[in-house]
């Protein structure tokens, strides 16, 4: 018996470029990279209008030097934040928004000066959160020009937000009072405050203690104990201890 078999076909491979997948993945690459290009690489996207507010002490152009001319995809508006903060310590806040298709606005907020920190004869700006952010020389200004600021002094390294608060709080409730006009503040320990009068005299607060009830025995013992004539020649009146001391 014969044994007989099926006679064995090569299959021609169709050439690549009549292959369809091949010409999909051709033209699905292409778009990509079109598209890639045009968000990424074309001038259409590239930051032109760049918007500042919210600045007063820090100049517009110091602020956008910090500012990459490059696609608005690409920038990274956190390190851009991080930058102006770090070499702006007058700046307090930074917000950035990206306006497509070219633009960038950025909010800053800055410092609000509430007192005067000094030390060794030089004065500069200190906010609310007790943060020392500008020398007044900086600014041009003369101590006596700047009105209203109490200069602060001590212990810089117990200096804080609840110590800046206390001392702008005992400077108003003294003003509203009537009781004298307060030029300067010694931050001599974490419970001890001297605070000077224009008229040359100082009062020593207990930091931990009661301050409304220091500031009336304060108001009471000039009003009865200590006359005008006496003021003049008054030296300290102590308000941390339970009974009031004067010299």
């Amino acid at each position: 018996m014969k044994n007989y078999r099926k006679p064995y076909r090569v299959k021609r491979k169709k050439p690549i470029l009549r292959n369809r997948f091949f010409w999909i993945v051709i033209l699905t690459f292409t778009v990509l990279a079109g598209i890639s290009y045009f968000l990424f690489f074309s001038p259409f996207f590239q930051i032109s209008n760049i918007a500042i507010t919210g600045n007063s002490a820090v100049l517009e152009e110091n602020i956008k030097a910090f500012i990459p001319a490059k696609n608005i995809f690409l920038i990274d508006a956190e390190i851009i934040r991080k930058d102006i903060l770090d070499n702006f310590p007058q700046v307090a806040g930074v917000k950035i928004h990206k306006r497509l298709p070219d633009a960038l606005s950025v909010a800053i907020s800055e410092r609000s000066a509430v007192a005067l920190w000094c030390e060794e004869e030089k004065c500069f700006f200190i906010d609310k959160e007790a943060v020392v952010f500008k020398h007044i020389a900086d600014e041009g200004l003369a101590l006596s020009g700047v009105e209203g600021l109490i200069k602060i002094a001590g212990a810089r390294e117990i200096l804080n937000k609840e110590k800046i608060s206390q001392i702008l709080d005992i400077q108003k409730k003294i003003r509203e009072r009537s009781i004298a006009t307060t030029t300067q503040a010694n931050i001599v320990s974490e419970e001890r405050l001297n605070v000077r009068t224009s008229e040359g005299w100082e009062i020593y607060f207990n930091l931990r203690g009661n301050l409304d009830w220091q500031i009336q025995e304060l108001d009471l013992v000039l009003e009865k104990q200590i006359s005008p004539e006496k003021r003049k020649i008054l030296d300290y009146i102590d308000l941390r201890f339970s009974r009031v001391y004067y010299k």
